[in-house]
């Protein structure tokens, strides 16, 4: 799963490990500077490393975004110890990001690229280390050249988004150059971009390629893992994605409110393996979850805030773009608290509805949600 500023944080990943768990799974950016966060790495941010490590059916992947490689080697030298590997992003096309020096910015001066993946390679076990970056900064063309600068480094892989920072999330990814750079780079090579479902998989992977990163698929379609892994369909089930919303609500009301209790979820066997493809599974896994926890049985019932209800509309925002239209009711997305967020969803799932569609030929043609 690749790594989206804002949503692959701890209680997304142990959701998706629910559903249908990729082997890996890669953090949020953490952005690391002079002064953070120094050795104090936060609790939630990588506790897969430490303290969950034999808790959870995926290997985690711990990416920095940082300019300064002065900045770097201290917070990697200590998810190294842990055994982590750690990513640096050199791929995040946004604005501010990249006005400050990091993300995709790296990639518009090669020189400076180079000098900083030297300094990086030379203190710290490069093995464990990794690139996530894009074709280029303006120009696909600029991709050889910065494939020609990582090649001289022993980077355990280079992950590597179809689009330029231009492009942002526009238009469609370009694979060709990466099934291309595979056959030739002494580095494993590993794509990403517009995997949305399983067609979209296997018109887009060659063997070339050591693997794929799925990002916004996973929002679009949040079984696209069990989907990949089975090599199988999963059409969109609404009394299954009913329960499944109700579980992430809780697990994002404990991430944020006691962190302690997705811990000891964890040590007692919760997110060991991914749940049945069944609604009744989901129900009984959320009545098991709410019952240790002392809330609700009813997600009608459950007490979370605005912070929690958007949190579901997020999610909700891209799932619904493979749904009929009455699931794109603002009704849902004006929701103020969790229990209205369930409520109007519980409502529009008693109308009449048209067949529910699996199809994923409108990536980008949606411009009610902003992509991630």
């Amino acid at each position: 799963m690749a790594p989206m500023e804002g949503v692959t944080d701890l209680a997304f990943r142990l959701w998706v490990s629910l559903l249908g768990s990729p082997p890996t799974h890669c953090t949020p950016f953490l952005r690391v500077t002079q002064g953070f966060p120094r050795k104090r790495i936060p609790i939630t941010y990588a506790p897969e490393c430490t303290i969950l490590k034999s808790l959870v059916p995926y290997r985690l992947i711990c990416q920095l975004m940082t300019d300064r490689s002065s900045d770097f080697i201290p917070i990697a030298e200590a998810l190294l110890e842990t055994g982590a590997e750690v990513n640096l992003n050199c791929g995040c096309p946004s604005a501010t990001v990249v006005s400050h020096g990091a993300g995709a910015q790296l990639l518009k001066d090669p020189d400076r690229f180079d000098a900083l993946c030297s300094a990086i390679t030379q203190p710290l076990s490069a093995n464990r280390l990794s690139i996530k970056m894009r074709l280029g900064y303006s120009d696909p063309a600029e991709f050889d050249g910065l494939m020609a600068v990582l090649a001289q480094y022993p980077f355990k892989g280079v992950a590597v988004h179809g689009r330029t920072r231009v492009q942002r999330y526009e238009g469609l990814a370009l694979w060709e150059p990466l099934h291309r750079k595979a056959l030739e780079s002494p580095l494993p090579l590993w794509g990403s971009g517009d995997i949305i479902d399983l067609d979209s998989f296997y018109s887009r992977f060659e063997p070339s390629l050591a693997g794929v990163l799925v990002g916004r698929g996973v929002l679009r379609h949040p079984f696209i893992f069990r989907e990949l892994e089975d090599h199988s369909p999963y059409p969109p089930s609404l009394p299954l994605l009913y329960q499944a919303l109700a579980i992430y609500s809780v697990l994002c009301h404990w991430q944020r409110n006691d962190p302690s209790t997705l811990f000891n979820l964890a040590e007692e066997g919760y997110f060991l393996e991914k749940l049945p493809y069944s609604e009744e599974a989901f129900q009984t896994f959320y009545s098991r979850l709410t019952e240790a926890t002392e809330l609700p049985q009813d997600p009608l019932l459950l007490p979370f805030d605005r912070k929690n209800a958007a949190r579901l509309k997020m999610l909700w925002c891209s799932i619904s773009q493979r749904l009929p239209e009455q699931y794109k009711s603002r009704m849902i997305l004006r929701a103020k608290d969790t229990a209205s967020f369930f409520s109007a969803l519980k409502f529009q799932m008693t109308l009449p509805s048209q067949a529910l569609s699996s199809s994923a030929q409108e990536l980008n043609t949606k411009k009610e949600c902003p992509p991630f």
